[in-house]
């Protein structure tokens, strides 16, 4: 696992708005919909969402699309690339 402060994440992967001043796009069909359309206009895989998660009270974002404990999604112009398949990155919050 890697972390990184939000501010970082921001600057590095660089999330799109799901509208104005906002980044957070919701978890219920018509929204993962709209995510999927957006992934696909641009050529893009999963490896440019993540999840806004919650648990026991701490709340952090990383990679990929989780279903358990998720707030929101979010997608990114830039992908995460793991340097294995059980890498992943923390963002605290």
């Amino acid at each position: 696992m890697t972390s990184m402060t939000f501010n970082r994440w921001m600057d590095v992967y660089k999330p799109i708005e799901s509208s104005p001043q906002n980044i957070f796009f919701e978890t219920w069909q018509e929204e993962t919909d709209r995510i999927k359309k957006i992934c696909m206009e641009r050529g893009w895989d999963n490896s440019h969402i993540w999840t806004l998660l919650d648990e026991d009270g701490k709340t952090w974002i990383t990679n990929g699309v989780r279903w358990v404990n998720r707030l929101n999604y979010i997608v990114t112009e830039k992908p995460f690339a793991p340097v294995d398949t059980n890498d992943y990155l923390e963002v605290k919050l």
